[in-house]
Formats: structure tokens, sequence, C-alpha cells
């Protein structure tokens, strides 16, 4: 890593610590505890330190990101061709999800190996644990750009592995339950921001693969249509649906798709060349490492 990048990489981490103190500071001046219903990071307008909508970057092109499991890359996806580039690699092992905050410009995460919530810096991988969420194997993550709050998705016991919503805290990780979704192996999330709707995708064997709806207040979920099957979602600004197989059900490489959320249908965009995406999000970040072969990026960092 080039001087330069180091340096812009140390002022993110830097700019994400003033934004967590700009929750905390206004607890204290109230001389009580952090409430995370009151002082959530809700997109950084707790009293005392309100970042306005014109503080939020909404000018810089977004690039799709996507977490990559085999051999624990960051990496950018182009959303036209589903060719791949490496961002860097992660240091967490199972980074299931991925989630991205226009306010702190980072990926939330989870870690399905250690039910972690993650920090990763969207332009060099770089990755720090937050907390732990207690919530066990949570495949989808997704963060509302109406309030920054932040939900995951996580599994029950098996075999029924009923898939429940909850809310956590991005500032220490720690998660409340909101609800059953009603749907097993619910494993990705995003919000459409069209409408504001949160939609999940269910990752498990084909033949149930549907796209839902979830309400935010209950947790439950209502079928929106049958889909393919899909560990990752991504809606980009203008509100287009993506979405990725990691192939695991059928033992190809993971594939890019475009996804009608209005019926479910879908078009493949490409093969992505990577073994096992889980974690999609549009956000500005990106690569300065350009590769066409999966095989030259597994090299690069044997």
């Amino acid at each position: 890593m080039s001087s330069r990048e180091r340096e812009m990489s140390m002022l993110r981490h830097l700019l994400v610590v003033v934004y967590l103190l700009g929750c905390i500071i206004p607890a204290a001046a109230r001389g009580s505890a952090y409430d995370p219903l009151v002082d959530a990071c809700v997109g950084g307008r707790s009293p005392g330190f309100a970042l306005i909508d014109e503080d939020i970057p909404t000018d810089r092109e977004k690039s799709l990101l996507a977490s990559e499991v085999t051999y624990d890359f960051l990496l950018e996806v182009d959303p036209s061709t589903a060719a791949v580039a490496v961002v860097g690699p992660t240091s967490s092992p199972i980074v299931a999800s991925l989630a991205y905050d226009p306010w702190s410009q980072m990926l939330y995460a989870t870690d399905t190996s250690t039910d972690d919530l993650l920090l990763i810096d969207p332009f060099t991988g770089g990755t720090s644990v937050v907390g732990n969420t207690g919530v066990d194997l949570s495949h989808g993550s997704a963060i509302n750009p109406a309030d920054g709050r932040l939900y995951v998705v996580g599994w029950g016991p098996y075999p029924e592995r009923e898939s429940i919503l909850y809310g956590v805290d991005k500032l220490t990780g720690a998660a409340h339950t909101i609800g059953e979704i009603g749907y097993q192996y619910v494993g990705a999330l995003d919000f459409d921001p069209a409408s504001g709707v949160l939609y999940g995708a269910l990752g498990g064997h084909p033949s149930d693969a549907s796209l839902i709806a979830i309400d935010t207040e209950t947790g439950t979920g209502t079928l929106v249509a049958p889909t393919h099957r899909l560990t990752a979602l991504a809606f980009d600004p203008s509100g287009q649906l993506f979405g990725a197989d990691n192939g695991s059900a059928t033992g190809v490489p993971s594939a890019l798709y475009l996804i009608d959320k209005s019926d479910g249908s879908w078009s493949l965009i490409g093969m992505m060349q990577a073994d096992n995406i889980l974690g999609l999000a549009f956000g500005v970040g990106g690569s300065p490492v350009a590769c066409t072969s999966w095989a030259v990026i597994k090299a690069m960092y044997k």
C-alpha cells in the first residue's frame, strides 16, 4: 500500500471514530447511558452532532463490492459484465454479508464463524471487529438508507433453520430480536432506496428460492415471487436489484444476476469467476488492482 493509500485509510477510520463519538457524546450530555433507541447512530442525526443530509456524499459513483469467503477477499464487481477485481484481503474467516453505511463510508459485515459484527474499509478490505452479535449464522445484513439502522438475519436451530430478523447496535454489535420472518434460510438482505422496503432472498435449495419483503417492525416476511437461488442482494442507487448465487448448490463459480423486484424474474449478467460470494453492496470504494482471471487473483494472495 502506498503512503497516500495509508493516509486515506487512516483518515476514513478517524472519520468513523468521530462519527461514533457523535452518538456517545449526546448520551453523556443527558447524564445517561448510551441508548441505542435514542442515540443509535441513525444517520449521525443524534442531538448535538447532527450530520445534515448535505454531509452525506451522494455525488460519488458507487461500486459493487463483494465478499468472497474461500480465499477471504473483498472484491469489486463490474455490474455490467460480472468481471472481478481485488480490493484486498479481509482478516475475518467468513464474511457472509455486506452493508454499506453512507454516513461513515464504511462497510458493516457479519462473520458466521464467530458471530461478530465487522467494520471493513471499502478501499482496502481492512477489517476490524465491532463486537459479538450473538446471532447464529447471520448471512444477511442491511442498513436502512433513511435512518441508518442496521438489520441482520440469523438462522434458528437445525433442522428447521427458521430465519429471524434482528436490529443491531452499530457501536457494540449487540443485537435485539425483532421477530421471526416465517421462511427458512433467508441468506441475503437489502433495502430498496426507491421504496424503502427491506427485501430478502432465500439461499437454501434452488427449489425453494424466493424473493420476499420484510416488515422491519415485526420481522414478518411476505412472498414477492419465486426467483433464482441467491446468497447476496444489492440495490444500486437507482433501485435496480442485483443478486449473486455462490454456486454451492450446483458446484459452479458464483454468478451475478439482475433481478426484477416486482416478479422475481432474472437475467444472468455473467459468471464472476470467484469461488464463494456471500455478500454484495453498492458503496463508495473500489480496487487499485484489476484482474481478469480468478487464478491470477488467487496466485497474488497465496
